[in-house]
């Protein structure tokens, strides 16, 4: 036997079975229909795994995919999508893609910050966050 290998057998949590959720990651509101599309670079590596039991895919003609997902934590889809970086993004539903880009001008502060940037405004209007920063 090899280091770090594992024989026993394991029964996964009940807690943590589920048919709605990407990870391990359960949420208690409602149940969404979230879609991201996948840039080419990424499409055949991400569609080829089953990451929920309700996933769909359509695959687009240019290479890129469409996958989406029926979770009750939108937070989820949303990390789960940033972690492809550039090469994802939420199309829909309104509510996940205005989540996304409150993240993401969340995550636009931490960094600008570090560098030398300072916040001035960041507001909410409808669907789009808007960030005004500028340098010191």
């Amino acid at each position: 036997m090899k280091a770090g290998t594992c024989t026993t057998t394991r029964t996964l949590p009940p807690e943590y079975a589920s048919d709605d959720v990407i990870g391990f990651i359960k949420g208690t509101g409602k149940r969404v229909d979230v879609t991201v599309e996948l840039s080419p670079r990424v499409a055949a590596t991400a569609t080829a795994r089953r990451w929920q039991s309700e996933q769909r895919i359509e695959r687009l003609d240019d290479g890129r995919a469409r996958m989406s997902f029926i979770v009750s934590d939108i937070g989820e889809v949303v990390r789960w999508t940033l972690g492809f970086g550039a090469d994802a993004r939420i199309i829909a539903p309104p509510e996940a893609v205005l989540r996304a880009r409150e993240l993401l001008a969340a995550i636009t502060m931490l960094y600008a910050q570090r560098v030398g940037w300072i916040r001035r405004r960041l507001t909410n209007v409808g669907h789009n966050v808007i960030l005004t920063a500028w340098r010191r």
